[in-house]
């Protein structure tokens, strides 16, 4: 008898470890690959947190609404899990910078029947002056949500996603 329970234990034991876990990701929002916003949150009994990562970085350009050369000073994301607030933001190091800065934020999940977790994004853009290499300090802030199953992207269009070789002439 207690040789059928363990084995009974021992078969619910691998079946509960086998299952599959799916995790849910989302890109908010992304002017480049080195310069967006995106959030994960695994799906069944693991679904604890929701997981952030904003990523920025100051070489990306791009081009704005009136077709003008831009750059992404900073992006973030935020999340609002029944009025609890959580925000990361990553900064770019300057507008030449072709480093790569990421940040990621862990935020807990209410596991209740009550209104759903929702996630934002915003990002700060700034014109260039592509001939003397100044910005015009005019930074414009943007962002949107993903809510219901609807993701809204900018309309900006990307110029180039930063040079490796890219260098300052003096």
């Amino acid at each position: 008898m207690k040789l059928r329970r363990k084995l009974a234990l021992t078969i619910a034991a691998i079946a509960l470890l086998s299952t599959v876990i799916y995790a849910k990701t989302v890109t908010l929002w992304k002017a480049t690959d080195t310069t967006y916003v995106m959030y994960e949150h695994k799906d069944g009994l693991l679904g604890f947190y929701y997981y952030g990562t904003c990523s920025v970085r100051g070489a990306d350009r791009g081009i704005n609404a009136d077709n003008r050369v831009i750059w992404y000073p900073w992006v973030s994301i935020t999340f609002d899990v029944q009025g609890d607030i959580y925000k990361k933001v990553a900064w770019a190091e300057n507008k030449f910078s072709t480093k790569q800065v990421i940040e990621t934020i862990k935020v807990p999940d209410k596991l209740n029947n009550k209104s759903k977790t929702r996630a934002y994004y915003n990002y700060g853009e700034e014109i260039v002056d592509e001939i003397n290499g100044h910005s015009v300090h005019n930074v414009e802030i943007k962002g949107g949500s993903f809510e219901d199953g609807t993701i809204i992207f900018s309309r900006n269009r990307v110029l180039s996603q930063g040079k490796d070789k890219l260098r300052i002439i003096k």
